[in-house]
């Protein structure tokens, strides 16, 4: 009897301890409860088998039906509850929040603001999507219900750059995006690693060149900045910001730029600045198809088949005036569209008035700073440049090229005089008269109607009038008259090659006034 009673005890206590186990039964783990359950049924059985020596059958009986009953009951009560409560932020995988992100190609080293689309599965009412990020150049992160937009801002087209953003979405596992801003194929502009205050952009792409001083080694200073100065078509239509240059930038000591995807021939100058603001140097942008070379006669050197500037070679097409340039400065000012009048062609920059040149503004200093600035003439002399008496410093531009020199790099302002290119082409420095065959421009090739030639080849030699900018920055002249510069001088006066309307031609003609902007034709070195 004593046995008896243990051991019902005993069953008692075992069903209590199975209760309070599935109580607390673990149901994502479903190999749990089954362990409970098994343990509970091999003691109850490990009780029936003593039983059974001293429990008559049909008691027997009963008790292995309560035995087996009573555990499943408590299983279906246990399980149904349990099934039933769902914890907070719980539930099943199956329910759990999901972020989708298509990943990103690379992005241009270009700035711009760009999107992603996104899903999530499972989304949770009033729970709204989280974005971070690290990386400064990541900017303006937001979201809708659809997309996540962000801001890229410009870099280095020589480096590849990397970031990420991070996806936070409550219920959901993070996610984090790599942003990539991709190098680019960069055309050096200082071939050789010859530098110029002139670089020729024959085709759309990216381009570097050093932030040095003209064909010199030096250094501009502090740089903080670079930007496009100017722009134009050399016609009447004013170009839209991008239509020549889409964007500026600089990094040790490199100023790189991209062009307008589609190509358009124009002019350019590009400034780079200081903390201050004053510009530290300039360069001039030349886009154009590359300029052909032209041998001339008598072994008198090579030169351009256009002036400096111009976007074509021959008056058949537009383009084929230059730009203008007062005598010693590397910057240009435009010239006229057209051989008809003497109208100024349309640019994106507002120029300054004038300023007359004295002490403080007729310096080389001036002229950097001041690249937009036409500079007259002052009481002692009809130079820009100012000396104090009537003296002219000569030197600005010389045989031997300068950092002043507008030329693109291997070429230079060509010699003048009785020994310089033209007089030593035509045969002679002495003036001649075209006749008949005068004109608003001049074909001194083979194939040209006037009899005096520069050129022996089959191409065309083309110059024109183009007239100037008179010693008070007005243009003037335009059809009438043209002064080619060169960089040879006489005491106070610089040798040119003039051509007029009426036909006069002078191989080696003389100007004192070094305060007019004239076209230039640049010489191979």
């Amino acid at each position: 009897m004593l046995k008896y009673n243990i051991l019902y005890s005993a069953n008692a206590l075992c069903v209590i301890i199975a209760g309070i186990n599935l109580r607390h039964v673990d149901y994502s783990r479903p190999h749990y409860a089954p362990c409970v359950l098994t343990g509970f049924s091999a003691f109850n059985f490990l009780c029936i088998y003593h039983l059974g020596n001293i429990i008559k059958p049909n008691v027997m009986k009963k008790l292995l039906f309560y035995i087996i009953a009573l555990p499943c009951l408590i299983l279906a009560v246990y399980g149904c509850q349990k099934e039933e409560e769902v914890p907070d932020g719980g539930g099943s995988s199956s329910d759990k929040s999901v972020i989708s992100v298509r990943k990103p190609s690379a992005y241009s080293f270009l700035p711009g603001t760009y999107s992603l689309p996104y899903t999530i599965d499972n989304p949770r009412e009033g729970v709204q999507l989280e974005l971070s990020t690290t990386d400064k150049w990541i900017t303006g992160l937001t979201a809708d219900k659809e997309n996540i937009s962000f801001t890229l801002s410009a870099n280095n087209p020589s480096k590849e750059r990397k970031g990420s953003i991070s996806i936070c979405y409550e219920g959901a596992e993070p996610v984090k995006i790599e942003i990539r801003q991709k190098k680019e194929d960069i055309v050096p502009l200082d071939k050789d690693g010859i530098t110029a205050n002139c670089y020729i952009v024959p085709e759309a792409g990216v381009y570097q060149f050093p932030m040095v001083k003209g064909n010199s080694p030096e250094p501009v200073g502090d740089v903080v900045s670079v930007g496009v100065l100017w722009e134009t078509f050399g016609t009447d239509a004013v170009p839209e910001q991008g239509d020549l240059i889409q964007i500026v930038l600089h990094e040790d000591n490199m100023v790189y730029f991209k062009s307008a995807d589609k190509f358009r021939k124009g002019n350019a100058v590009i400034a780079a600045r200081d903390a201050g603001g004053t510009i530290l140097w300039s360069w001039h942008i030349w886009m154009t198809d590359r300029p052909q070379d032209q041998e001339y006669l008598n072994g008198a050197g090579t030169m351009m088949d256009r002036d400096l500037g111009a976007t074509s070679a021959t008056p058949e097409t537009g383009g084929f005036l230059g730009l203008l340039y007062q005598w010693g400065r590397k910057d240009p000012f435009p010239g006229s569209s057209s051989l008809e009048e003497s109208i100024q062609t349309k640019t994106t920059a507002e120029w300054p008035d004038p300023v007359k040149s004295d002490e403080s503004t007729g310096t080389i200093d001036y002229s950097i700073a001041n690249p937009l600035t036409f500079i007259t003439c002052n009481d002692s002399n009809s130079d820009w440049y100012y000396t104090g008496n009537n003296t002219v410093d000569n030197t600005r531009w010389k045989s031997v090229k300068t950092i002043y020199d507008p030329c693109p790099s291997g070429y230079r302002v060509p010699d003048g005089g009785k020994e310089g290119i033209w007089a030593k082409a035509f045969g002679s420095p002495n003036f001649f008269n075209a006749g008949g065959n005068s004109g608003k421009s001049y074909d001194f090739s083979l194939s040209g109607k006037i009899e005096h030639k520069l050129t022996g080849g089959s191409y065309r030699c083309w110059y024109f009038t183009t007239g100037s900018l008179n010693g008070s920055g007005v243009l003037e002249k335009t059809g009438e008259e043209g002064i080619y510069w060169s960089c040879s001088a006489e005491t106070a006066q610089i040798y040119a090659f003039t051509l007029t309307e009426v036909g006069t031609i002078r191989p080696a003609a003389k100007s004192s006034d070094l305060s007019y902007a004239n076209p230039v034709r640049c010489m191979k070195e």
